[in-house]
């Protein structure tokens, strides 16, 4: 049993710790585009879908052009940051 409470608790916390890290990208990359929003709405983001956070802010740097060219990537349409 608590091997079991062990392995949760590390699962959980590697979770946690990636969603951390992406969403600081995904902070930095508001306030390099300047995109309205904030620090909880970033996290939730990508607690609840972080697949869809990343598909978000890959799609606002291309709509932006932020980092110039095209890519060969087409992410689903109508997915914005903005709230």
């Amino acid at each position: 049993a608590s091997g079991e409470a062990c392995n949760d608790i590390m699962a959980y916390s590697l979770i946690l710790s990636c969603c951390c890290y992406t969403c600081c990208v995904r902070r930095k990359l508001r306030q390099r585009l300047n995109i309205a929003g904030g620090c909880c709405d970033d996290f939730l983001s990508h607690v609840m879908c972080c697949c869809c956070a990343l598909v978000q802010e890959w799609r606002e740097v291309e709509i932006r052009g932020a980092y110039g060219g095209k890519t060969k990537i087409t992410p689903p349409a109508h997915q914005y940051m903005e709230h």
